[in-house]
């Protein structure tokens, strides 16, 4: 709950950061962060909902993702009893209005997978709080009835079937309407030492602090100086990770351009950062990170308590997406852990609201997501 209340002031201070001249004008990080890809809608974003991905290590808290297009409200929902329901949809219809929005259109796109679970999430909010809100596919809307409406936009570019020259939603307004916020690379901006000054003058020395603890020690791979350091890096994979910082991309989001060096040779490793392989099929980009590796504390007995009907998972809301076997049977590996809450922020006011529950994710492999193998189960923050 400490972590949580500390990332909750912090986020809106590093948004407004990362937005700033400051950072879009500096010689390394203006390039190295995707500020070219189109913005979304006309304006800056009124507010984001952003689902930090949390592992929970023998170092405290460590966060993987800064998820700023994070579906899972539905799936959360889902796993939750009425008066638990109510309790998250009343933080989402407080941000909603505090933005000053009405009226909302819940937007994924033609391929995107999750649409099952923002018909429940918007349903469920009619239903408790009274908002006019309803799900659908931006590519199928008509431009008259997106008039007036909020586009809190769950799709990326690549999930549109829109023309090319429609897909940025100009004139309308949407949530999250700059790309560049997505972006892995900001890890790596926020532990450049050479900008320490920068970023205490920017978001205050305890929020830099904050940060350089809660993300992964995190580097541009553009950046390492010379192939002998590749190659020490290359020898000691196992405490690295390679992920892909751009953004709009169908490689650059989730697990997609995530490769974990424990997982691969030293050669194909080296090869890799020198730009010259893949990792296993893994598209890591144009300009990859690397980050240090955090193992989850083992989580074997909650996934074992699962499983003996001690806690209720969630029930999976995809169609076509069964659970798979393993997630019936106990534990045979070590569990891995990850947590997300719901942060929605305000850009007008600078609040940040958090959700009182969010989504624990156990998997007995090295990356932590919500894949068919995966356990799921609502937790609180006390």
């Amino acid at each position: 709950a400490d972590f949580i209340q500390k990332l909750a002031g912090a986020l809106p201070k590093l948004i407004e950061f990362v937005a700033s001249p400051v950072l879009r004008e500096h010689p390394v990080w203006g390039q190295a962060i995707p500020y070219h890809v189109p913005a979304y809608g006309t304006g800056a974003s009124l507010g984001h909902c952003i689902r930090p991905d949390v592992l929970l290590t023998a170092d405290g808290p460590k966060i993987c993702e800064l998820d700023f297009v994070a579906s899972g409200r539905g799936y959360l929902l889902a796993g939750l009893g009425p008066q638990q329901q109510a309790e998250v949809l009343e933080v989402f219809a407080q941000w909603y209005r505090q933005m000053g929005v009405s009226r909302v259109l819940y937007a994924t796109a033609t391929t995107t997978t999750c649409r099952e679970e923002t018909e429940l999430f918007s349903q469920l909010l009619r239903d408790y709080c009274g908002l006019d809100i309803r799900a659908g596919n931006i590519d199928t809307c008509e431009e008259a009835d997106l008039q007036d409406t909020f586009i809190d936009r769950l799709s990326y570019r690549s999930e549109m079937s829109l023309p090319e020259e429609k897909r940025s939603l100009t004139g309308l307004n949407v949530a999250t309407a700059e790309p560049y916020l997505d972006s892995k690379a900001i890890f790596a901006m926020v532990h450049d030492g050479s900008l320490t000054k920068v970023l205490e003058a920017g978001l205050g020395k305890e929020t830099v602090e904050f940060l350089r603890s809660a993300f992964p020690q995190t580097q541009l791979v553009r950046r390492i100086k010379s192939e002998k350091e590749m190659g020490r890096l290359a020898g000691e994979r196992a405490k690295w990770v390679l992920k892909n910082s751009d953004v709009e991309t169908n490689h650059s989001w989730g697990c997609r351009g995530t490769a974990v060096g424990a997982n691969y040779n030293e050669v194909k490793f080296f090869e890799a950062l020198k730009g010259e392989g893949s990792l296993g099929g893994k598209d890591t980009g144009y300009n990859p990170i690397l980050q240090r590796w955090h193992g989850s504390r083992d989580f074997w007995q909650i996934w074992d308590g699962v499983v003996k009907g001690v806690y209720q998972r969630t029930g999976l809301i995809q169609t076509g997406k069964p659970q798979d076997p393993k997630t019936f049977c106990n534990a045979t590996r070590e569990v891995g852990a990850r947590i997300g809450f719901y942060f929605l922020v305000v850009r007008g006011s600078g609040e940040c609201l958090t959700t009182p529950y969010g989504d624990l994710v156990l998997r007995q492999d090295r990356l932590i997501h919500g894949a068919s193998d995966a356990i799921c189960l609502p937790v609180q923050s006390y």
